[in-house]
């Protein structure tokens, strides 16, 4: 999705994440997210950090543990280990407002959020949803845009939904991420599939196996079988070329891409103008 999440390593997905299974090392990111010129990541210690661009202060969150992040366009959010959510940066239209509640993932993109309660309903909030509506049934992923969410239900319905209505897709699917203009899916049988929202030229993935996959703005990326990553579209920034090796996520920004590699070692590449690609190092 546009500015998704991550989380390593293990079990269920949800906004483009894989959720921690056993403690690691203080050392190694289990979250991160890359936003539109800014990065967030969260440590297994529960540490949470942020770089890149912060002239609305999405850049810098406050203090407490976290399990997981999501960085969108000019506001970030996380779940805290209580299941609580925090954000900061600009609010406008409340998206910085979150709900009451307890939470199992958080999704921001522009102007808005969504989030995953933790009995798996669906609620968005600012921009996304004014009208914080929500939506009931047994969720594991959220993932959106401006105007345009998508869900993957526990048994790997995809259900996409608007300010117009809810509409459900036929198969079953693993993996979903929403962009500005771009809708990526990864179905049971490890295929790839995007279409265009709205009247731009959808992006053309390649041809293989994949885990899970995370929509740019006009890039994206993928996790193959194999655990390496496959990234196409716009390349003005090398956003596109990723790194060899293995990785257990990875997360698309507007023009910089970043994931985290098996060892646990939070990696970035394209723009770096204001430092979203230069990730730091925590204990």
């Amino acid at each position: 999705m546009l500015f998704a999440s991550l989380v390593a390593l293990l079990t269920t997905a949800s906004c483009n994440n894989v959720s921690v299974e056993s403690p690691e090392p203080a050392g190694q990111v289990v979250s991160l997210s890359a936003g539109s010129w800014h990065t967030c990541g969260v440590w297994a210690s529960g540490a949470l950090a942020c770089w890149g661009s912060d002239d609305d202060g999405q850049a810098s969150p406050p203090p407490g543990e976290f399990v997981a992040v999501s960085a969108g366009y000019d506001h970030t959010c996380a779940v805290r280990v209580d299941g609580t959510l925090a954000c900061w940066g600009d609010d406008f239209g409340g998206a910085a407002s979150p709900p009451p509640g307890r939470f199992s993932a958080v999704s921001a993109s522009i102007k808005g959020s969504c989030g995953l309660l933790l009995d798996s309903s669906k609620i968005c909030w600012g921009a996304n949803d004014p009208d914080r509506r929500l939506i009931e049934g047994a969720f594991v992923t959220v993932t959106g845009s401006p105007g345009h969410q998508c869900t993957l239900a526990v048994d790997g319905r995809l259900v996409c939904f608007d300010s117009f209505g809810v509409y459900p897709y036929s198969g079953r699917y693993r993996a979903v991420s929403v962009g500005l203009g771009h809708r990526c899916v990864v179905d049971l049988d490890s295929t790839l599939a995007c279409w265009s929202v709205g009247d731009r030229d959808a992006l053309v993935p390649p041809i293989g196996s994949f885990r899970t996959v995370s929509v740019g703005l006009l890039h994206a990326c993928a996790l193959g079988v194999d655990r390496t990553l496959a990234c196409w579209g716009r390349d003005v920034y090398g956003e596109a070329s990723p790194p060899s090796g293995q990785f257990v996520g990875v997360s698309a920004g507007t023009d910089h891409t970043c994931a985290i590699r098996v060892n646990g070692v939070a990696e970035c590449w394209g723009s770096n103008e204001y430092g979203q690609s230069t990730p730091p190092t925590i204990s």
